[in-house]
This record gives C-alpha cells, structure tokens and sequence, in this order.
C-alpha cells in the first residue's frame, strides 16, 4: 500500500512538493530566465534541506543518542565509583543523549527553572536531565559527606595526632592510597603506602587491597613501619598504638 505524498504548507494552503513547484514555475513566468532559473533553484533547495533536516531527526539524533548510552553503560561498568569530575561529564553526556532519543518521540514538553530558562521539545528534556534528575536522585538517596579519622603515629617521638580529613567513601581506590594520599596533604611529605601499615582501629584488621567503598568503620590507625621494628610483631605494635589512641 503506498502512503500519501508529504504535504507542505504553501501560504494557506497543505500541497505536495510538486504541486508547490509547479505554481512557483507559474508565479516565476515573466522574470528573465537568470530570475527565473535562481527562483526555481531556490525553492528546490529548500526542500533538499528539509529533507536533510529530516534525516538528521530521523537517523543521526537517535543513533547519536543510542552511542552515547552504551558507552555511558560501559563505562559506568568499568569504572563504577568515579570522581566527581568524572560523574559530572558523564552527566552531561547522558543529558544530551537522552535529548537526542527524544527527539523524535511524539508529543511536546515544556520546561521552565525559576523564571531565567525556558526550553521546549529535545532542549526540555536536557535541562530536565541536567538540572532536576540529579536533585531528585541526591534526595532518594542521598549520603552525608563522610569523614575519616586517622590516628597518625609519628616515628619521631611514637605520639599520636588525629586527622579528620574530608573522605570521599564511593571512591574505587584503595584505602592504603587514600589514606597515604592525605597524610601526604595534610603534612606535605611523599610517603607511600608501603611506608605504613594501616590498622582498623576496633579490632586490628590491616588493611590491604580493600576499596574506600569497602569501609564500614571510620577510623584507622596509621603506623610508620619504620616505628614498628620497635615491638615484636605487628599485633603488638597495634596494641601499643590503639592503647594511646584510646586515651
């Protein structure tokens, strides 16, 4: 079954392109033949970009749209705790790929943000991504800013100092590496991580290859290794350091 020809608004009127064309070939008669030529021209022009436009709705938008999704998913796979810059362009390019899948979905939306931005259609659905998702999602499930107290033992004079330094819990790095890294910050040294042996402050646990993510409890005792050559092994030096952290 054939579908109808595309009609085109034509001044008040709904007609198919060759009907638009035939009464610009009559309207054009008699120009000189280089007017009439480029009238002509014109009006088959605006129909190459019409269908142009077309196109870029009808394949390029959603393919575009579809990409971006699955690389999003792929990449939030493979890197399932990223920093905030990261979860940031993420956010971004998902906001645009999601203006591109509704690009062609029927219907009309509108959007407004406190009377400064007003958009309609593919740019609603961005600013609606962009701007209301995250302060919906961070209300569902929202978590408090973590803090870590490290109690840093210090080589020098086997005293202990408490850091409570910002913490960034869903975090995929170690827990060795971040807490080297902000020691490191807050003294401004270039320890590393095998320069310390990192006890759980409760019970002892040494930490090793465990994830920020993986934390339940928030303090840990941080031992130079260098002071633990002092005490017979390292359960003993735990005891010895989590007595004075106690006090």
């Amino acid at each position: 079954m054939s579908s109808e020809p595309i009609k085109y608004r034509y001044g008040d009127e709904l007609l198919t392109k060759l009907e638009i064309i035939r009464r610009a070939s009559l309207a054009a008669e008699g120009l000189s033949p280089e007017t009439k030529k480029f009238y002509l021209d014109m009006t088959k022009q605006a129909f190459t970009t019409d269908n142009m436009k077309n196109k870029l709705q009808s394949i390029f938008l959603p393919s575009f749209g579809v990409a971006f999704l699955v690389g999003i998913i792929v990449l939030s796979l493979l890197n399932p705790f990223p920093s905030m810059f990261q979860s940031a362009t993420l956010w971004v390019a998902l906001s645009l790929a999601a203006a591109a899948c509704a690009a062609l979905i029927p219907g009309f939306v509108e959007f407004r943000l406190r009377g400064l931005v007003r958009a309609g259609g593919a740019i609603a659905i961005f600013c609606i991504m962009y701007f209301e998702v995250p302060a919906i999602a961070s209300k569902i499930g929202s978590q408090a800013p973590q803090h870590i107290n490290i109690f840093m033992a210090q080589a020098h004079s086997a005293t202990l100092q408490k850091l409570s330094p910002d913490f960034e819990l869903n975090s995929h790095r170690s827990i060795t590496s971040t807490v080297t890294g902000l020691i490191n910050q807050y003294y401004g040294t270039n320890w590393r991580d095998r320069d310390f042996t990192f006890y759980r402050k409760s019970d002892g646990k040494i930490y090793s290859t465990e994830s920020c993510s993986d934390l339940t409890e928030y303090d840990v005792l941080a031992v130079p290794n260098s002071l633990e050559k002092g005490y017979k092994n390292k359960r003993d030096a735990y005891i010895s350091m989590n007595a004075k952290a106690s006090r």
